[in-house]
C-alpha cells in the first residue's frame, strides 16, 4: 500500500486534527502501525486523549525500532506532561530528533542544566536539510531563554524560527508549516503578556487565534482563548468580555480531556475570579491547578499558579500564608521574578520594611536584562511604597510620580493607573500628617484629576479605592458627614469581598466619626455640606459649638499625640511637652513614676544580657486605660509618648524625632536638655517640626 493511500486511510479515522501534521513524517510501516491501534478506539468523536494515550502505549512498545513514531510520541507526551513518559522515549530511542520535544520537557521540570546539554548535543547533529525539526528546535531554545530569564533572546529564537519558515514553506507542506507558525505566534504571545506589552500581544493573538481556528488545532484555539480573555481583562479592564473567551477555552479543555490545558484553564479563570467578588473560590481553582502542575512534574507552571494564589492571598488579607508559600518556592531556585516581587509586597503589608528593601534589591537583579517594562515598573513603585511606609512622603510622592510617568511612557495603562492611584494615597495622608490648604489642595485636584480616567462604577476596585481616598481626605478636613456617606458604602462592598484590612480602615474611620458625634463636635443635622467638586472649599468648619471648642485643639483618635516625654535612663522627668489639653493636662510626674517602674522592672529582668529590654525591643509600649504610651531608646536617654491610639505614622514619628535627637546630643556624656534654654529651644523646634 502506497505512502499516500495510508495517509488519506489515516486522516479518515480517528487521528485528532492537533496530531495531522505529524503524519508526514511518519513512514509506512509505522502509518500502519498507528492506524491498527487505532481501530480498537470505539468512539465516533475526536478522542483526543485515547488517542494519545494509544500512541504512547504503542511507541513504548516498539521503543528503539520506529523512530519516527517515537517522536510523535514524544510530543504527545510533552503537550500532556506525561514528562516520565517523554524521558523513558527519548532515552530509549534512537533518534536524537526526541531530544528536542524532550528539552521542552527538561524546561519545563526546571531541569535547566540537562536542557542545554541536551541542546547542545542536538546543535552538533541538526543539519539545514532536516527542516521540519529545525523550527521545532528554535522553538525549544526560546523556552528555554525564557527560563533562564532572558526573554529578550527567547523572542530572537522565534524570530529565527519565523524566518526559516518563510524560506522553506513550501518543503515542508501547508498542514504542518501552519501548525508550526501557530505555535510560534501563541510562544510569542506567552513572552510579550509576561513583559506586560498588550499592544503588541494583542495583534498576535488575533493573529494565532485565526490560524488556530483555520487548521482546527482544539489546544492552540483554547490557549489563545486564554490570552485574550487575559488582554480583555488586565489591559482593556473589560472583565465580562474576557470571561466568555475563558469560558470558550473551558469547554475545549472539557472536551479533550487534555489536564494540561484544564490546569491552565483553572489557574487562568482563578486567578481573575477577584474581579468577580470571589477570592476564595479564586484561591481554590489555582490551588487545584498548582497540584494538577505539581502531579505533571512541571514546575514552571506550577511556580506561576503559586503566584498567582500568592497574590490572591495578599489582596484576601492571608499574609502569612503568601509569604510562607513563596519563601518555599524561592527556595527550589525556579527563575521567576515574579516569586521575589510578590514576596517584596508581602513584606510590605507585613510592614516588614527591611525584608521588602532586601527582596526588592533580589527583583532589580532577576529583572536585568529581561526587557520586562511591567518589571521596570514595579522596581519603582515598590520604591515608592517602601518610602510611602517609612512616612517620607515627598520621596515617595516624587517616585509614584515618576512610577506613572514610566508606564504611560511604555503604555502600560493599567500600572499608570495603579501609580496614580498610590500617588493620590500619598498625597492624602501628607495632608492628614500635616494639614494645610496647599497639602489639602494638592491631593484634590490629583482625585478630580484621576475622576477624569476611571468609569464610575460601584463594582470597579479602581472606583472604589479612589473614594477611599477622597472619603480620607474629606475626614482630614472635617468635613466628616461627607466622607461617613462613602465610608457606609464602601464598608459594605469591602464586606462583600471579605477584604479584612479594607473593612478595618473604613470601619476605624466610622468609629472615629460616631465618637465626635457623641462627644457633640458633629452636627449630624446639617445641611451646609461644602461639596468636594467645588474646586475652592467653603472654609466653614462642619462643627457644633454649643461650648466653643477650639476647631485646632479637637484631637482625631489615632492621628496625634497628646504629651511627649524624655526621661533619664532612671525615669527622671527631663523635658516635656503637652500637644493638647482637651483632655486635660496628664500628670507628667505621675506618668515618669509610672514608666520608671516599669523600666526599672525590665532592665532588672536583662541583668546579664548585653542590652536592656528596652533596647531590644521588647519594651516597645505600654497599653494603660485610654492611653497608649510608646517608648524609643535615644543615646543615653528615653524618649516616652502618650498617645490616644497607637499608629504606624506615630511610631514613625517618634522614631525620627529620637534619631535627630540623638544627633543633637550625641556627644555629651549626660543629658542635658533639662539645663538652658538655647537646649530647650533646640527641642522644641524639633518637635514642632516632626509632630
Amino acid at each position: 500500500m502506497g505512502v499516500d493511500k495510508l495517509i488519506t486511510e489515516a486522516e479518515r479515522s480517528l487521528i485528532p486534527r492537533e496530531f495531522k501534521h505529524y503524519l508526514p513524517l511518519l513512514e509506512p510501516l509505522e502509518l500502519l502501525l498507528l492506524k491498527k491501534a487505532l481501530k480498537t478506539i470505539n468512539s465516533s468523536k475526536t478522542p483526543f486523549m485515547h488517542f494519545s494515550q494509544k500512541v504512547l502505549s504503542l511507541a513504548k512498545a516498539e521503543l528503539g525500532k520506529n523512530p519516527n513514531l517515537e517522536f510523535l510520541a514524544a510530543n504527545i507526551a510533552y503537550e500532556l506532561r506525561q514528562l516520565d513518559d517523554l524521558e523513558k522515549i527519548a532515552k530509549a530511542s534512537k533518534n536524537y530528533f526526541t531530544l528536542i520535544p524532550l528539552i521542552k520537557g527538561l524546561v519545563a521540570k526546571n531541569s535547566l542544566n540537562r536542557a542545554i546539554a541536551n541542546i547542545r548535543i542536538v546543535e552538533a547533529r541538526l543539519s539545514t536539510d532536516d527542516l521540519i525539526y529545525q523550527i521545532d528546535f528554535y522553538l525549544a531554545k526560546s523556552l528555554y531563554s525564557v527560563a533562564k530569564g532572558n526573554l529578550t533572546d527567547g523572542l530572537f529564537q522565534l524570530l529565527s524560527a519565523k524566518e526559516f519558515l518563510s524560506s522553506y514553506e513550501n518543503e515542508i507542506g501547508v498542514l504542518y508549516a501552519n501548525t508550526l507558525r501557530t505555535q510560534i505566534l501563541l510562544q510569542e504571545c506567552e513572552i510579550l503578556l509576561s513583559m506586560s506589552r498588550y499592544t503588541k500581544a494583542y495583534d498576535i493573538i488575533n493573529s494565532g487565534l485565526s490560524l488556530a481556528k483555520k487548521i482546527d488545532h482544539k489546544v492552540l484555539i483554547a490557549l489563545f482563548e486564554l490570552y485574550y480573555g487575559n488582554y480583555l481583562i488586565e489591559f482593556m479592564n473589560e472583565p465580562e468580555v474576557g470571561n466568555q473567551h475563558h469560558r470558550k477555552a473551558a469547554a475545549i479543555a472539557r472536551s479533550l480531556m487534555n489536564p494540561y490545558l484544564i490546569a491552565k484553564t483553572l489557574m487562568t479563570i482563578g486567578s481573575n475570579l477577584h474581579l468577580q467578588k470571589n477570592i476564595e473560590e479564586g484561591i481554590k481553582f489555582c490551588k487545584h491547578a498548582e497540584k494538577m502542575f505539581q502531579k505533571m512534574g512541571d514546575f514552571q507552571e506550577q511556580a506561576i499558579t503559586i503566584n498567582k494564589i500568592a497574590g490572591l492571598e495578599i489582596a484576601y488579607g492571608q499574609i502569612s500564608a503568601a509569604t510562607n508559600r513563596l519563601l518555599n518556592l524561592e527556595s527550589k531556585r525556579i527563575n521567576n521574578p515574579q516569586t521575589v516581587l510578590n514576596l517584596t509586597l508581602a513584606f510590605l503589608k507585613a510592614d516588614d520594611l527591611d525584608s521588602a528593601e532586601l527582596y526588592l534589591e533580589k527583583a532589580r537583579t532577576a529583572l536585568r536584562g529581561r526587557g520586562d517594562l511591567a518589571g521596570e515598573f514595579y522596581l519603582i513603585y515598590f520604591e515608592g511604597f517602601i518610602e510611602f511606609c517609612s512616612g517620607n512622603f515627598s520621596k515617595a510622592e516624587f517616585l509614584f510620580a515618576n512610577a506613572q510617568e514610566f508606564a504611560e511612557l511604555s503604555k502600560l495603562e493599567q500600572l499608570s493607573l495603579k501609580a496614580s492611584l498610590q500617588l493620590v494615597s500619598v498625597l492624602v495622608l501628607k495632608n492628614i500628617a500635616k494639614p494645610s490648604k496647599r497639602n489639602f489642595k494638592k491631593a484634590k485636584i490629583a482625585i478630580l484629576d484621576l475622576q477624569g480616567h476611571i468609569k464610575k462604577d460601584e463594582h470597579s476596585q479602581d472606583y472604589n479605592e479612589l473614594e477611599f481616598f477622597k472619603a480620607s481626605l474629606l475626614f482630614s478636613n472635617r468635613e466628616y458627614l461627607q466622607a461617613e456617606k462613602i465610608f457606609k458604602r464602601l464598608e459594605k462592598y469591602y464586606s462583600n469581598l471579605q477584604l479584612f484590612e479594607k473593612i478595618n480602615a473604613v470601619q476605624d474611620y466610622l468609629h472615629r466619626i460616631e465618637n465626635y458625634r457623641q462627644l457633640g463636635f458633629l452636627n449630624s443635622k446639617s445641611s451646609q455640606l461644602a461639596s468636594f467638586n467645588e474646586f475652592e472649599r467653603t472654609p466653614a468648619p462642619l462643627l457644633v459649638s454649643s461650648k466653643k471648642v477650639n476647631r485646632n485643639e479637637i484631637i482625631e483618635l489615632g492621628t496625634h499625640p497628646i504629651l511627649l516625654l524624655i526621661l533619664s535612663s532612671s525615669g527622671l522627668p527631663l523635658y516635656s511637652h503637652y500637644f493638647t489639653d482637651v483632655f486635660g493636662k496628664i500628670d507628667e510626674t505621675l506618668v515618669s513614676g509610672f514608666l520608671g517602674a516599669i523600666i526599672s522592672f525590665t532592665e532588672k529582668m536583662s541583668e546579664g544580657t548585653k542590652t536592656s529590654y528596652l533596647k531590644q525591643g521588647f519594651l516597645q509600649g505600654i497599653k494603660h486605660g485610654d492611653f497608649d504610651i510608646l517608648l524609643e531608646p535615644a543615646e543615653n536617654c528615653i524618649v516616652a509618648l502618650v498617645t490616644d491610639k497607637e499608629s504606624y505614622l506615630i511610631r514613625k514619628q517618634l522614631k525620627r524625632f529620637t534619631e535627630e535627637l540623638n544627633v543633637l546630643f550625641l556627644k555629651e556624656e549626660e543629658p542635658i536638655i533639662v539645663l538652658g534654654e538655647e537646649n530647650r529651644f533646640y527641642v522644641d523646634s524639633l518637635v514642632k517640626r516632626i509632630f
